[in-house]
């Protein structure tokens, strides 16, 4: 993968991108048959956790955290395989300094709305808009919104293989909106080997790429590889009054999905999370500190449920 600008906010809107256009095909074909053959309307629910344990920060004190999110989701998808979906969530970071604090806990709201169809046989195009409000306790959500759109062409090069270029723009706080190309794979390198971009392991969004084996039908393993990057409002107190909070880093972790049935997906992981970094800017944008804090563990799950 390629962004056209470096830094943690492309990173974080490359994530956006990634995980909508693996995960919206596999919505719909997680029905038991063909697009064609899908129900007319899917509904959805999910949710999440995940919690890194407490490490210690350059220059003194540490840090935790403990990211949650749910969301409902619905998908309309006609016969002859058009998918118009619609997901809204809500979720946060509870956080634990020790020593000087650099914000208190974090909330978030997510909208977005995806279309999906056919390009002949082989080919097929998504569009997904966007809207984000992050932002600590006590400032306004709506001072943390961002929005984003995103379009993608996927060709099924064989039964094993779908890949696909595709272009995103989004805004960030305080900052200039960035531009930037990604692209996707989903690639059964054998029978029961899988190579794929997409949907992570953790609670916040961030490009990934996941080896998995099937051990039965129902049972996978893998190792997954992630960057985690989050954007937040911040209050009018604390380190950077009225200016943006982030956190990133880049967790490799151990997984192991179970899915009963084409609706019921349960997954959990556990790993270390590596180069964790967190920033505070100012309101106009300018960097106020930057602080690298020790690698860390990494626990976490997800229940979806798919009708």
């Amino acid at each position: 993968m390629r962004v056209t600008e470096t830094g943690a906010g492309a990173r974080r809107m490359l994530a956006v991108a990634c995980t909508a256009v693996l995960a919206v095909p596999a919505a719909a074909q997680g029905q038991g048959g063909p697009m064609g053959d899908a129900p007319r309307f899917s509904p959805g629910v999910s949710a999440l956790v995940g919690h890194q344990a407490k490490a210690d920060r350059d220059g003194g004190g540490d840090v935790g955290v403990t990211r949650y999110f749910a969301s409902l989701s619905g998908s309309r998808i006609a016969p002859g395989g058009t998918i118009l979906g619609v997901s809204l969530g809500a979720g946060g970071a509870d956080y634990s300094f020790g020593g000087a604090p650099l914000w208190d806990d974090v909330e978030e709201r997510r909208l977005s709305v995806s279309f999906r169809t056919r390009l002949g046989e082989r080919a097929s195009m998504i569009l997904v808009p966007s809207l984000r409000e992050t932002a600590e306790t006590g400032a306004s959500l709506s001072d943390g919104r961002t929005w984003g759109v995103f379009g993608a062409v996927f060709w099924d090069v064989s039964d094993r293989l779908s890949i696909g270029p595709g272009i995103g723009v989004f805004s960030r706080l305080e900052r200039d909106r960035t531009v930037f190309p990604f692209l996707a794979i989903d690639w059964d390198v054998t029978d029961r080997w899988n190579l794929s971009t997409g949907q992570g392991v953790g609670a916040t969004q961030g490009p990934g790429l996941t080896l998995s084996y099937a051990v039965t039908d129902a049972l996978r393993v893998g190792l997954a590889g992630r960057i985690e990057s989050a954007e937040f409002r911040l209050d009018d107190s604390g380190a950077g009054p009225g200016g943006v909070g982030g956190h990133d880093s880049f967790p490799v972790v151990a997984t192991v999905g179970w899915q009963p049935n084409p609706g019921t997906s349960v997954s959990a992981f556990a790993g270390m999370e590596y180069g964790g970094e967190l920033t505070v800017r100012d309101d106009e944008g300018r960097l106020l500190s930057r602080t690298d804090y020790d690698d860390a563990p990494v626990v976490g799950g997800q229940v979806s449920l798919r009708f």
